[in-house]
């Protein structure tokens, strides 16, 4: 890639809306969450039933962080 083309690309911009973006990382992490429940659910062994429970954690605190927690 010539220098021209990397300058023309560092020169884009794009709008950011927060809020959407808000919106659509709440989702994700909704989902993500509802996974992570049903990792734990379905966990056979200690050990996996633990880092389920560490990744329940980690996602209720990012979505509480992220206003769409419910706690």
């Amino acid at each position: 890639m010539t220098e021209t083309a990397i300058r023309e690309l560092n020169a884009i911009r794009l709008p950011v809306n927060n809020e959407l973006g808000d919106q659509i990382v709440t989702a994700w992490l909704k989902q993500h969450l509802e996974w992570a429940q049903d990792s734990f659910d379905k966990a056979t062994t200690r050990e996996d039933k633990d880092d389920a429970e560490l990744d329940l954690i980690a996602m209720r605190r990012v979505l509480k962080y992220a206003g769409g927690g419910d706690d």
